[in-house]
């Protein structure tokens, strides 16, 4: 195994780098000890101390860490050979040999040997005992191993599943990439609808994802399987390693008595994996993914580089205008659909103050929320023609990265002709943008049940005083 390993005490501002990667023999259980390979671990400042010497370790050099959490690997001779399993362990302090590597204040460990102890493997407060499940298994798979920044693609996670799903309760997937900054996070515009009737609502990374349910069969073994995805967009270079997907959850004994929430709810909402009330005879699974490795590759320097709408081997541009026969400084609502190569939500609205702002157009400032459409984003721009100069919206220009050539390409619109006359008045209709409805001015039919209502009013006031 690899270990960083404390060779002497130092100070770490002379020293920021005191772990030496070394090259350390497997650690063999012995007696009634356990193998675990370490998923998790705790960080405190025991490391730093450790470290600087202010508690030393009892012995040089040494492989630092504790506080663990991880996946029993084998036990030792005298351990009990029918728990050799998957199931995860956690580690107090007091253990004999940790692998360990430091980065900053990060600490991710690889393996140690402890007493084989009935420790439930729980995170911060959670008491529960969470095993491994051959019947129940977390897929997370990339679209792409490498890109370029700025490029979009897809993320799929699966949770399958050989019981059926109104037996889970208490269900919990953690998806890390969800809350990593260094990604943009899109749903897909191909996503089934909310009132889809086999959408299925999953509690992901503490939001509600849409899952798809299906079938599928592999070594001959049907598994259930609910399949969602997400569109991903990398916003810096480097190998970036994702964390490993987790699935925590509550699966019902056989003889358990827990009845099955479903059909008394919307499709999305109708399951049993919010419910956090666990019949007695529940067992508790805890299982991962594998993690993944994305190389992210920078765009290469160029002229284009900054204003970039998309990464794509391909892209279109269309741009409609609405009115096209106006007064200057009258608002034209302008429709630009871009579509390409890749997936919409990783295209970006073209730069129209360069390129129409200035002596011509004023632009608002508002940009409406775009809109997706299979495989195409719209953006809709107001512009108001600042002259009666004015002959056309010019052609308009999307910027695009090809992956394939490496090369910068320009997309452009077709010229859009215009028919500008003076300016007029402007009223609080034109401020309002295109498509403001008008305020319905009042009809002779309101006047006149108006005079009806006065002579009504006359008539009741001269009987009231003749009785009186």
């Amino acid at each position: 195994m690899k270990a960083m390993v404390l060779e002497r005490i130092t100070d770490l501002k002379e020293n920021p780098e005191p772990l030496s990667l070394t090259e350390l023999p497997d650690p063999e259980p012995s007696g009634k000890q356990i193998l675990v390979k370490v998923s998790r671990c705790g960080v405190c400042h025991t490391e730093l101390d450790e470290i600087e010497g202010r508690t030393p370790p009892p012995e040089l050099p040494v492989v630092p860490g504790h506080q663990v959490v991880g996946r029993v690997e084998r036990n030792g001779p005298d351990g009990d050979k029918a728990r050799q399993d998957s199931r995860r362990k956690g580690v107090g302090d007091m253990i004999r040999y940790v692998g360990l590597k430091i980065f900053k204040t990060l600490l991710a460990l690889a393996c140690v040997l402890t007493p084989a102890l009935n420790v439930a493997a729980a995170e911060g407060q959670d008491e529960k005992l969470y095993t491994g499940s051959e019947d129940i298994a977390l897929e997370m798979e990339l679209s792409e191993k490498e890109c370029f920044v700025g490029q979009a693609f897809v993320l799929d996670v699966s949770w399958l599943s050989r019981n059926a799903w109104n037996s889970f309760r208490d269900a919990n997937l953690i998806l890390p990439i969800l809350h990593d900054s260094r990604f943009k996070i899109m749903e897909p515009s191909a996503s089934f609808p909310l009132d889809s009737e086999e959408a299925v609502g999953l509690p992901v990374s503490e939001t509600r994802v849409l899952a798809m349910p299906g079938k599928r069969t592999e070594g001959g073994v049907e598994w259930n399987e609910l399949r969602f995805r997400k569109i991903i967009i990398p916003g810096s270079a480097g190998r970036i390693e994702i964390d490993a997907a987790e699935l925590k959850c509550a699966l019902l004994d056989s003889k358990s008595n827990g009845q099955s929430s479903w059909n008394r709810y919307p499709s999305y909402f109708d399951n049993n994996f919010f419910d956090e009330d666990v019949p007695a005879g529940a067992s508790y699974i805890h299982t991962f993914s594998s993690p993944q490795t994305l190389k992210v590759k920078p765009l290469p320097p160029g002229g284009s580089s900054s204003n970039v709408v998309a990464v794509t081997r391909s892209l279109n541009i269309a741009v409609t205008a609405s009115p096209k026969m106006v007064a200057a400084g009258d608002p034209i609502e302008l429709k630009i659909e871009l579509s390409g190569e890749t997936y919409p939500e990783g295209i970006s609205a073209p730069d129209l103050g360069c390129q129409l702002a200035g002596v011509q157009f004023e632009l608002d400032k508002f940009l409406a929320t775009p809109e997706y459409d299979q495989n195409k984003v719209i953006y809709k721009r107001v512009v108001r023609p600042k002259s009666h100069t004015v002959v056309e919206i010019p052609p308009i220009a999307a910027n695009y990265f090809d992956p394939e050539s490496k090369a910068y390409k320009v997309a452009r619109s077709k010229s859009i002709p215009l028919e500008v006359s003076a300016a007029r008045e402007i009223g609080i209709e034109d401020a309002q943008g295109p498509g403001a409805v008008e305020a319905e001015k009042p009809s002779y039919q309101y006047w006149a049940i108006l005079a009806g209502l006065a002579v009504l009013a006359t008539a009741a006031v001269f009987v009231f005083g003749r009785r009186s």
